[in-house]
């Protein structure tokens, strides 16, 4: 895989074994952007051998395609292979293998890094602590808008694990 500046990788989704869609993914830079989707679907008789058309993809199937959850376990194979190439070479280049490993994780599954959700989880927790609204404390911290600070909350609780699942309207640390 190497350092290349930009690489594609493919997964099926959304069982890893059968598919049906085979998705690539195009990325480019240490923090992996997203810069183009290619979606296929399975040749119906592929596993028969008798090839036939395969079925159009409709465009509901499209929008729901969580391409967010793809993306992110899109970066962490190829942060794995990164590893273990980095791992194989030596000196410098290892230095610069590992480093891009680390960039790669820092930034993924979101734009910002890993740190700055957990500190997100930790204003929230703080503020449900003395009695206070999580996302008025979170958007005055980092005066930002109601919408933003809900998505960090929602990317801090659902996709990093930082903070328990909870019933909407009910706030928990």
């Amino acid at each position: 895989m190497g350092l290349n500046p930009e690489w594609t990788v493919w997964l099926r989704w959304p069982d890893p074994e059968d598919g049906p869609l085979h998705v690539g993914l195009t990325m480019a830079g240490r923090a992996a952007a997203l810069i183009g989707v290619e979606i296929r679907t399975e040749a119906a008789g592929s596993l028969t051998g008798l090839l036939l058309p395969p079925e159009p993809l409709p465009a509901s199937a499209l929008r729901d395609l969580p391409l967010d959850r793809i993306a992110a376990q899109a970066r962490a194979q190829m942060a794995e292979a990164l590893e273990a190439e980095a791992l194989e070479a030596e000196g410098d280049r290892r230095e610069a293998a590992l480093g891009a490993v680390e960039a790669l994780r820092a930034t993924w599954p979101h734009r910002f890094p890993r740190g700055h959700y957990g500190a997100v989880a930790t204003v929230y927790r703080e503020a449900v602590a003395i009695g206070a609204d999580p996302l008025a404390v979170i958007r005055e911290t980092w005066m930002t808008s109601k919408s933003t600070a809900a998505r960090w909350v929602m990317v801090a609780r659902h996709d990093l694990g930082l903070l328990p699942h909870t019933t909407r309207g009910k706030p928990a640390a």
